[in-house]
């Protein structure tokens, strides 16, 4: 049998569909299962179990005409998949898989498409207060796959995990000599803090400022050090938060690939950082994590752990849940944020940070 497996377009999304990946694996265990994915979130299932060859397919480049995405789909019919199962709700994903000719297509019955479907799903009344995890699980109970492990998973190549080792190696001065690789840095960088003040969208940032506020006490407190983590469009806001810390325990990894830099959160104590896609690459690690929500919304995309290895943090305010149409709904701060995130203080950051820590 042969599936094909619809992955998100984001990358905190494909972290969250792997529990869902590798219950497709349990219950179909001959299948050659192939991943259709953007090639922004492809390397994060490059060594994924579950996943035996991946499709590259980019909406938003080689793809984005129409002409490309009919000659895409003809040469999809071409492979024989049996199976498609469709994890983002588009419309247009669902288009691509009933022009392929794929006999069995299967996801939730939205934007128009159920026609398009041969076994569409209907969204649960509490659809939209689950969490995404349990959301992408009710895809796949629908073909009456049984649930047996909701655990993230994330393997990378061992080409990151050398990276990081070495990246860190040659900027930490270790207090232990370096044990072999692949066993950890040891204890001379016990406290490694992995902070990512970015995120897709720029009122879902909290201040720059912040962030420089919360890694002076960290490097006071317990003597932390800190690594810088961002796309390259972020590499002036870390600068920033770089200069306004203004020490030399902090370090901003530039150029890293998005597996290189999940390999470098591998090697952290904590990770401090905004909703985002590297916040689930860290709770995939069991990573601690000290996560700041504005107006993401911590019942369905908290990070997906146990709950003794988070804090989310937040400011209750009435709008929430947020329907994220900046600002029709809230007003702007004078630094451009909603009220959620302004509220949200460095002290209380600090305190989650202490009691994870």
């Amino acid at each position: 049998m042969k599936i094909l497996i619809r992955t998100p377009n984001w990358v905190g999304d494909t972290i969250l569909i792997t529990p869902a990946l590798d219950n497709i694996k349990k219950h179909y265990q001959n299948a050659y299962i192939c991943a259709l994915a953007p090639p922004w979130v492809s390397p994060l299932l490059a060594e994924h179990p579950a996943i035996d060859d991946i499709i590259r397919y980019d909406p938003k480049g080689e793809h984005k005409k129409w002409t490309k995405r009919l000659s895409f789909a003809r040469k999809l019919g071409k492979l024989g998949f049996d199976m498609a199962i469709l994890f983002p709700n588009s419309f247009h994903a669902a288009l691509i898989v009933f022009l392929a000719h794929i006999n069995k297509r299967i996801g939730y019955n939205t934007d128009g498409r159920g026609f398009l479907l041969t076994q569409p799903a209907t969204l649960a009344k509490d659809s939209k207060s689950k969490h995404l995890v349990e959301y992408y699980l009710d895809i796949i109970r629908s073909l009456d796959i049984k649930i047996s492990d909701k655990k993230l998973s994330l393997t990378l190549d061992t080409a990151s995990y050398d990276f990081a080792e070495d990246f860190l190696a040659s900027r930490i001065p270790l207090t232990q000599p370096s044990p072999p690789r692949g066993e950890g840095l040891g204890e001379g960088v016990k406290n490694l803090i992995a902070i990512h003040p970015g995120a897709v969208k720029a009122q879902k940032r909290w201040h720059a400022q912040r962030f420089a506020e919360v890694g002076k006490a960290l490097i006071k407190k317990y003597d932390a050090d800190l690594i810088l983590l961002g796309s390259p469009g972020e590499l002036d806001l870390l600068e920033q938060i770089k200069s306004q810390t203004a020490s030399s325990k902090v370090i901003i990894a530039k150029g890293t690939t998005l597996t290189q830099a999940a390999a470098l959160i591998n090697k952290c104590r904590l990770f401090i950082g905004n909703d985002s896609g590297l916040m689930h690459i860290a709770a995939a690690q069991d990573i601690p994590i000290a996560a700041i929500f504005g107006p993401g919304t911590p019942e369905t995309t908290a990070p997906y752990m146990d709950s003794s290895l988070y804090r989310a943090v937040l400011k209750d305010v009435p709008c929430r849940p947020c329907r994220q149409k900046f600002f029709t709904e809230c007003s702007a701060s004078d630094a451009g944020k909603p009220p959620c995130l302004e509220g949200v203080s460095v002290e209380q950051v600090l305190a989650a940070v202490d009691e994870l820590l």
